[in-house]
């Protein structure tokens, strides 16, 4: 399994943070993350809006958010930074600038393939097969529904 990892950015380096993690959270070297409703950090999911891609793994206790409070880096996600990943299933060319959801367990996320549509999900497709040895499903996708873009209307 290929982690999720920068490939193309609009900056010559990426903007990092650091924040405290959820309880009873694992999050591993590539995993998208996102804020939860307390603003701790957890996986990113299908649906949520991805804030960025964790630096290092971390596995924090059932009780992180007030007594360790240990927090993870990661990197600021742009919706011009292209991220290298695998799909969950073979795409074809026609696929080439859809829209889809993330799939799969911390350290084992994918482009999941199913998700795949015109107008709306976290990651935007951009090319197939970077490294032209004719895989199907090797990736590189922008994530087009960012954390730092949402906001609460009143």
């Amino acid at each position: 399994m290929y982690q999720m990892q920068k490939r193309h950015g609009s900056k010559e380096t990426s903007e990092l943070d650091s924040q405290v993690v959820a309880n009873s959270t694992i999050l591993n070297i590539g995993d998208p993350i996102t804020f939860d409703t307390d603003g701790f950090i957890i996986l990113a999911s299908a649906g949520l809006r991805i804030e960025g891609v964790a630096k290092h793994y971390v596995s924090v206790a059932a009780d992180n958010e007030t007594v360790a409070e240990i927090k993870i880096q990661y990197e600021v996600a742009d919706s011009k930074d292209l991220y290298e990943m695998d799909a969950s299933a073979a795409v074809t060319a026609t696929n080439r600038s859809m829209y889809g959801d993330v799939t799969g367990t911390t350290g084992a996320i994918q482009l999941d393939q199913a998700s795949l549509a015109d107008d709306t999900g976290q990651l935007r497709l951009h090319e197939i097969d970077p490294y032209g040895d004719g895989s199907t499903t090797r990736v590189l996708v922008n994530i087009a529904e960012l954390e730092r873009l949402s906001h609460t209307q009143n």
